[in-house]
């Protein structure tokens, strides 16, 4: 069963995490129950909502009108499960409970059949595709005279963000979304970052190289640069072909970054060993994605994209299990190394996530870093949003998860020195 610090990581926002604890106790519910798949209860409020809960994943369906997921009473069986287990006695599922797992497990075993291949016209495949490859190509010409023009201009120009605007929404109409994408995160850094912005405008210049002579270039490093470019994947074939990994793999957390047009959700895996994974997923608006509570394990099979360096996963037959041993690294520098080795495989990949034993916090001149026990430190991105929370624990020494470039740290999540894993807080 998740801790409260879980489940309050599975919340869509602060609002619903304090409104699901306010229903985390046992006079708001009747009805309750659990059964090896599920939980569920009805929930008193201003009506009588049936609550139920996949234990599988942790989705859940509320008879309630929120469009939030999970909703508030979702969350509050969730907090109820976790802080008074036994208020939830086994018994038999009810009607409208076994219906909806049922479901839900017909689903996912027809998703898992291989599906019934048609038949392709590759003529007409191979035309498409042409035409896609023929205007990413006249895109990216646009965007390299615009390039070449940035560079004898300079880039302090007052209306530069503008500008990387405008080429972004070149390059996302001729289908290269990926390198718009880098284009976007471009304009959204500061400039105490310039020196950052002008190595990403180089590898966009590089890319553009590559992309342009594709055809001379290895299997491998093809599918590198058309991932980066915009021509990626697509999921049916890393699940058929794609290789594989088997473990267990800890949920270091979550972090999203918000685009224009489409928000960014990642979910960081680590194996034991410390090498990190990442789980994508590109959503519309308020939309969730699949449920990874921060702190738990998921135990099974990744399929690995053949780009990034196979760093990019698809869950392929997984299950979320409780963490035993969270798989942390003893000095900073372990975590470098990794990364380094990931921008060796593939120099395009601008960030890893780790785990970190025995790390504190410090201050130094006007930013904050994590100290190891060796005195190596790793500066945490300005503005950065867990750090505030890491902080009021008091800031003692702890295991924890961050994603960064090898220049500075995104705070993922973190365990107090000598906690259970149960208690890995999300940040």
């Amino acid at each position: 069963m998740l801790s409260a610090d879980q489940v309050q990581s599975l919340a869509p926002d602060s609002a619903s995490a304090a409104a699901g604890r306010k229903l985390g106790g046992p006079v708001h519910w009747q009805a309750l129950g659990r059964s090896a798949r599920g939980l569920w209860g009805e929930c008193k409020g201003s009506a009588l909502y049936q609550t139920r809960v996949d234990l599988l994943d942790y989705s859940s369906k509320c008879t309630c009108p929120s469009r939030k997921f999970p909703c508030k009473h979702a969350l509050g069986l969730l907090f109820l499960a976790a802080a008074a287990a036994a208020q939830l006695t086994e018994r038999d599922e009810p009607q409208w409970v076994a219906d909806w797992l049922n479901q839900r497990q017909q689903k996912a075993q027809a998703k898992a059949q291989p599906a019934e291949k048609k038949p392709v016209d590759e003529k007409a495949q191979a035309k498409r595709a042409d035409a896609r490859i023929s205007a990413m190509l006249a895109g990216l010409d646009v965007t390299e005279r615009w390039l070449h023009d940035l560079v004898q201009q300079g880039l302090a120009q007052s209306d530069l963000d503008q500008q990387l605007k405008t080429a972004a929404l070149r390059l996302q109409d001729a289908k290269a979304g990926a390198l718009a994408e880098r284009l976007r995160q471009i304009g959204a850094m500061s400039e105490r970052q310039q020196s950052e912005r002008i190595a990403q405008l180089g590898q966009v210049q590089w890319l553009i190289d590559l992309f342009r002579r594709r055809d001379q270039l290895s299997a491998a490093w093809r599918a590198e640069v058309d991932a980066w470019v915009g021509l990626s994947e697509r999921e049916e074939e890393v699940l058929d072909s794609g290789e594989r990994v088997s473990g267990e793999f800890f949920i270091a957390g979550v972090s999203s970054i918000e685009g224009e047009r489409l928000r960014e959700e990642r979910t960081w895996l680590i194996e034991p060993g410390g090498r990190s994974f990442l789980k994508l997923e590109f959503l519309f608006g308020a939309a969730r994605g699949a449920l990874f509570p921060a702190g738990a394990s998921v135990s099974g099979t990744l399929a690995l994209y053949r780009a990034c360096a196979a760093q990019r996963v698809l869950l392929a037959q997984t299950e979320l299990k409780p963490t035993q041993v969270i798989p942390a690294l003893h000095h900073i520098n372990e975590a470098l190394t990794l990364h380094a080795a990931q921008l060796a495989r593939s120099p395009f990949c601008r960030t890893s996530a780790a785990c970190v034993a025995d790390l504190t916090v410090i201050a130094h001149q006007d930013s904050y870093w994590l100290h190891d026990r060796s005195g190596v430190a790793l500066p945490i991105a300005a503005g950065e949003a867990g750090l505030l929370a890491f902080l009021r624990t008091g800031a003692h020494p702890a295991t924890i998860a961050f994603a960064h470039d090898g220049h500075c740290a995104q705070l993922l999540g973190f365990a107090m020195a000598d906690a259970p894993p149960s208690s890995w807080a999300a940040l």
